[in-house]
């Protein structure tokens, strides 16, 4: 009964993350993190309120059970939200701030664990779990006023927003080059998804391959679940990425789910063999990283798709095409996007003459860090409008 109640906390993280598979597109990011921490703070509320009564432990994992849908909806949304905010120089030490941060809350955890073993018997489980509390609202407080990841905005048609949204991120104004340029390259990656326009990915886009590789980039970052948590949001293209990445964090739950129910198990049937076990599996995935998962290191959201038509046009593996790929400047990702086919040619001068228009300045200095431009897609508000 022990293992189920502690597995059972899988099972709403892997509720949570189905449920951005399904709304994700709908939601967007800062509506999705706010939503999970909000979530999160119910679950802990139901469960620290459990009093010794015949429903007592029902009541308790019912509030897991919450807590972990709060949990899966945040997992399934922060390295998306991460990815399509973050500079191509910073991504991958972003990720390793994140990374850190994890192993930070678990070591954390065990701390509080350990000074609260120490207490009477009702501080003992309440105060840890209460506590978790403080990490839920640092989530979803601040993404009241941070700004919506611009790629989820230009693939709503909010093209406005989505520009100010990327002046403010990397400190340029709105009608500057490198701007419209940025946005031009992403709206180029919308297209190239063969769903541009759509107001939602349908869930049969995860499960095609052509140029894109939409399957493959889903597989891999599933896969990459077994051992790690931050490759799924990078390797997935713009318009399956938060689907994608909902998938990936489904496996990652589901196998949680499978090693805290068995682990007890091997423990008592063959002690201290259950390590060498799990040491031998980590140490398999080495040669499959090598060989199956390309580079996404110094590259552009947009270079990876470029990585993947090369290794299909080009019958030869994606490995491979990410190390032959020299890295790219966003004109290079546009050309290059025409010359697989990503796009086509009329596509990408239209675009590129809708963003000069859209970027042309409306008034003389207007900056995105303007106070009456707040550089978030609002007037203002510090905030998107909502759909």
């Amino acid at each position: 009964m022990q293992g189920f109640v502690t597995a059972i906390y899988e099972i709403g993280c892997l509720s949570g993350a189905i449920f951005i598979l399904t709304c994700a597109d709908y939601l967007g990011r800062r509506r999705a993190m706010i939503m999970g921490g909000t979530i999160m703070v119910l679950g802990v509320i139901i469960q620290v309120t459990t009093q010794a009564t015949s429903g007592a432990l029902a009541q308790f994992i019912i509030g897991r059970v919450i807590m972990g849908v709060g949990n899966g909806i945040n997992t399934s949304t922060i390295p998306t939200y991460q990815a399509e905010c973050s500079k191509t120089t910073n991504r991958g030490l972003l990720i390793c701030v994140e990374g850190g941060i994890i192993a930070f809350g678990t070591l954390v955890a065990y701390w509080v664990d350990y000074g609260s073993s120490y207490g009477p018997a009702g501080l003992t489980w309440r105060f840890p779990i209460a506590f978790q509390i403080i990490f839920a609202l640092i989530v979803a407080v601040p993404m009241i006023w941070l700004p919506e990841s611009p790629r989820w905005l230009l693939t709503r048609g909010r093209e406005e927003e989505g520009e100010k949204v990327i002046a403010a991120l990397r400190g340029y104004e709105i009608h500057d080059d490198a701007t419209q340029l940025e946005k031009t390259v992403i709206l180029d990656s919308i297209r190239a998804s063969g769903f541009a326009g759509s107001r939602g990915t349908p869930i049969k886009a995860l499960f095609t391959n052509g140029k894109t590789q939409h399957f493959r980039r889903m597989t891999l970052g599933a896969s990459s679940q077994l051992m790690q948590q931050l490759y799924p949001a990078e390797i997935s293209p713009i318009k399956t990425r938060a689907r994608a990445n909902a998938v990936s964090t489904c496996t990652n739950w589901l196998f949680n789910f499978l090693i805290v129910m068995v682990t007890p198990i091997m423990i008592d049937h063959i002690g201290w063999g259950t390590y060498l076990f799990f040491a031998i599996v980590n140490a398999c995935f080495l040669p499959i990283i090598y060989f199956f998962y390309p580079e996404t290191r110094r590259r552009s959201l947009e270079e990876i798709d470029i990585i993947f038509a090369k290794g299909y046009k080009e019958k030869i593996s994606y490995v491979r095409a990410a190390k032959e790929l020299p890295y790219l400047s966003d004109e290079q990702v546009e050309r290059m996007a025409v010359g697989f086919g990503l796009i086509e040619e009329e596509e990408a001068v239209a675009v590129r003459r809708s963003s000069s228009v859209q970027g042309a300045p409306k008034t003389s200095g207007m900056n995105a860090m303007d106070p009456e431009n707040d550089g978030y897609g609002g007037s203002g508000s510090g905030s998107p409008k909502e759909d």
